[in-house]
């Protein structure tokens, strides 16, 4: 009996003990890709302003998140938004017209916060409208800061992008 009472006590101890404790997030060791595509037949100026509406929607993250809601002066949210988001690259080619941005981000993926110790991860983001095919597409590869050294590990190349256009592929993505 006696035996029984000590092991349920220590039963009850051990599930206080670890139910109590959260588990650390451990960042991912690979990136992260996720892939949405969407066929529309556009004319050349059509998946140009598709391209802009993008771009757009990017600029605003930091604007509708944190101005005037949070109180956040306009000089704030212009500098939360330089150090958080950087142009890649905007680019035409005979395969598609696209435009990449790098973004920091919270360990899942959320946009928009500015404060330094939550910003862990950055976040490749990438507006593609293929030339040849009526094919429009959105990448997001999201990484760890401290990816081992592998700086380029997130980086999605022109070479890549016409790939994909060509192919409708694109390694390691989940659609």
């Amino acid at each position: 009996m006696k035996l029984a009472i000590r092991g349920s006590a220590f039963f009850v101890w051990f599930l206080a003990l670890t139910g109590c404790q959260s588990v650390p997030r451990v960042p991912a060791e690979k990136p992260s890709v996720h892939l949405s595509a969407e066929t529309n037949e556009f004319s050349p100026n059509e998946r140009l302003a598709w391209l802009q509406g993008r771009k757009n929607y990017v600029k605003s993250l930091y604007q509708v998140g944190l101005d005037p809601y949070f109180g956040k002066t306009d000089q704030q949210v212009e500098s939360c938004e330089a150090r958080s988001v950087k142009a890649l690259q905007d680019r035409t080619n005979s395969d598609a017209d696209f435009a990449g941005f790098r973004i920091l981000t919270t360990d899942s993926g959320v946009t928009g916060v500015c404060d330094s110790k939550m910003q862990t991860h950055r976040m490749v983001l990438l507006f593609g409208a293929c030339a040849k095919v009526p094919l429009q597409f959105t990448l997001k590869v999201v990484c760890p800061l401290a990816l081992d050294g592998n700086e380029k590990a997130c980086d999605v190349s022109e070479q890549q992008v016409s790939q994909y256009c060509a192919n409708r592929t694109f390694p390691g993505a989940q659609n």
